[in-house]
C-alpha cells in the first residue's frame, strides 16, 4: 500500500515525458532532458522500492533466499543500467570478466576469509 502511495505521483511524470519525447518538433536539447527526467524518475522509484525493502527486513517481513548467481551477468547488468550515464559524461569503460567456476568459498564462524578456485 505505502509502496503504491509513494510510487503513484511518478506515474505521470513519466507519463508526460514519454508523451514529449514522441513530439519530433522538440530539439534533440529537449529530448536528452526528457530521457535525464524518465531516467531519474525510473531512479526515484526504484530507490522507494530498495527503502521499503529495508523496511520489511528490518521488521522481519521479508524472507532472504540465498542462491548461487552468475557474478558476470549481474555486473554486465550493472554496466547496462549506468551505460547513459557514462556515455553523457564521456567515459570509457572496458569489462573483462575472466572468473570461471566457483571464485569464492561461505566464510563459516570461527574461519578465516579465504577465496577458494
Amino acid at each position: 500500500m505505502l509502496s503504491h502511495e509513494l510510487r503513484t505521483p511518478l506515474s505521470p511524470v513519466l507519463h508526460a515525458v514519454a508523451l514529449l519525447k514522441e513530439d519530433e518538433s522538440c530539439p534533440p536539447s529537449i529530448h536528452e532532458t526528457l530521457e535525464t527526467i524518465r531516467r531519474n524518475v525510473q531512479l526515484e522509484a526504484r530507490l522507494i522500492d530498495d527503502l521499503l525493502d529495508l523496511a520489511r527486513i528490518r521488521n522481519g517481513k521479508l524472507q532472504l533466499q540465498i542462491e548461487t548467481v552468475d557474478a558476470h551477468d549481474l555486473l554486465g547488468r550493472a554496466v547496462e543500467i549506468c551505460e547513459a550515464d557514462r556515455e553523457a559524461r564521456g567515459l570509457e569503460l572496458d569489462l573483462t570478466l575472466g572468473a570461471r567456476g566457483r571464485c569464492w568459498r561461505p566464510i563459516r564462524r570461527g574461519s578465516s576469509r579465504s577465496s577458494g578456485t
